[in-house]
């Protein structure tokens, strides 16, 4: 009713005053039939205010961080993203892979170039990170094999070192033969599963 809505009192007079009007206009027609039913829609818009949305526009935000500020809110949001795998916060099946990534970039570079050169950055620091983790197969595994073989003098057995690497990387195709069927699954959906 447009009694529930907080109208100004001129604009409820306005409102009531436009019903009025329509009303005298209805009970003017001759044909029963025809009055009546117009009554009736009249009576029914009187019960129930048809109310169009607002009208809204975008208004431009200028966000234009430093290099440094966008490298560590990148840092961050990986660092969030690694503890919450090893917490079991967050499921690996919402990670990205190749498939995923690209799809990403296309979508962002239809924004702008702006937007395109911020995610094909934020891939390349993602990418670099990823490489400095611990794993025998990765960058950051050999650094962390060369501190043990620092810290305890020795060299570790060649034999361990294959198995400890091609282990790792096993578990590196697999990881990432997952994150790229999630990314199909996302990308293509229910019709990618009749396939499999």
């Amino acid at each position: 009713r447009y009694a529930d809505f907080s109208l100004t009192p001129d604009e409820r007079q306005a409102f009531k005053g436009r019903l009025t009007a329509m009303r005298e206009r209805f009970n003017a027609i001759e044909d029963p039939v025809e009055k009546n039913a117009r009554l009736e829609i009249l009576n029914k818009s009187e019960s129930s205010l048809q109310v169009s949305p607002p009208q809204f526009s975008d208004l431009k935000v200028v966000y234009n961080p430093s290099p440094f500020a966008q490298f560590s809110a990148v840092l961050g949001e990986m660092w969030v993203t690694l503890k919450g795998l090893f917490t079991g916060n967050l499921s690996p099946k919402w990670l990205s892979g190749p498939v995923g990534i690209v799809e990403m970039v296309k979508e962002n570079w239809k924004l702008g170039i702006g937007e395109g050169l911020y995610w094909v950055a934020m891939v390349s620091i993602n990418l670099g990170v990823l490489n400095l983790l611990p794993i025998p197969i990765l960058d950051g595994g050999n650094i962390l094999l060369s501190g043990i073989e620092m810290v305890t003098g020795r060299r570790i057995k060649q034999s361990v070192l294959e198995k400890m690497i091609l282990f790792c990387a096993v578990l590196l195709i697999l990881f990432f033969l997952f994150v790229t069927y999630q990314d199909l699954l996302r990308i293509f959906g229910a019709s990618l599963t009749r396939w499999v």
